[in-house]
Order: structure tokens, then sequence, then C-alpha cells
């Protein structure tokens, strides 16, 4: 699986998790937002960064639950202002 991602450039080469939706799921629960919440918009492209994206993004990068609320705080240096809720 992890050569799949790499050949589809989902990742830097760097070791990642599956996405699991369970996994996803215990990252959400422990954010207290709701999954379609939108956390702002991610240049160049503008994509949408909600909270189940990120939290599908932070899995892959092995970051557990507890942690994720130190992730969302992250996004003002990484998220462009504009969209955030």
């Amino acid at each position: 699986m992890f050569q799949y991602f790499i050949n589809r450039g989902w990742s830097d080469g760097l070791p990642m998790l599956p996405p699991t939706q369970a996994a996803i799921d215990a990252m959400i629960a422990g954010s207290g937002l709701n999954k379609d919440d939108i956390l702002g918009v991610i240049p160049p492209l503008n994509g949408i960064a909600t909270v189940e994206r990120v939290a599908a993004n932070a899995v892959m990068a092995g970051c557990l639950p507890d942690y994720f609320p130190l992730v969302r705080g992250r996004r003002p240096g990484r998220i462009a202002a504009g969209l955030q809720s």
C-alpha cells in the first residue's frame, strides 16, 4: 500500500499509516468538531480543509487522537484565512 501511495504522489517518502475510517472517526471524535466543519482553504489550489480531511492526514502521519487539537492549532500557519469557521 505504501508503494501505491508513493506512485500516486500522495507521500514524500516518509512512512505513513493507512487512513482507516475507524482511525479517522477516532481522530474526529477527539476534536469536538463536526467532520464537515471547514477549517480553511489550502493554497495554492484552494482546496477546502474540512475536519475530516485534516484528520485523515493526521492519521496517515501517525498522529494520536489526543494530539489532534495541537494539529488543528497549527493550521493558521498552513491554511489560508477566509473560510475559517
